[in-house]
């Protein structure tokens, strides 16, 4: 489930899963990330970048800071930081 694949940080920033779902990221924290293009956290964030990332690139999409932790053939997990608007 979601819950187990956000893990909300002492500083405010989240760890999140790659498999996690798009869609429901979006319900829980009322973000508006493009559903259209990925379904998981993991397809959001290389469609961003068009490859696989090193662990330690950092990017932003639609207002987050996204550092990648931990990779694989896929993104197994990423921190989340929301960016002052």
């Amino acid at each position: 489930t979601i819950e187990q694949e956000v893990v909300q940080q002492s500083d405010g920033s989240m760890i999140i899963e790659g498999s996690a779902n798009l869609r429901d990221l979006n319900k829980m924290f009322s973000w508006e990330l493009d559903t259209e293009d990925a379904r998981t956290f993991n397809g959001l964030i290389l469609e961003h970048l068009e490859d696989i990332p090193d662990e330690g690139t950092v990017c932003e999409i639609d207002g987050l800071r996204i550092t990648i932790l931990e990779v694989s053939d896929m993104i197994k997990q990423a921190k989340v930081e929301k960016l002052a608007s």
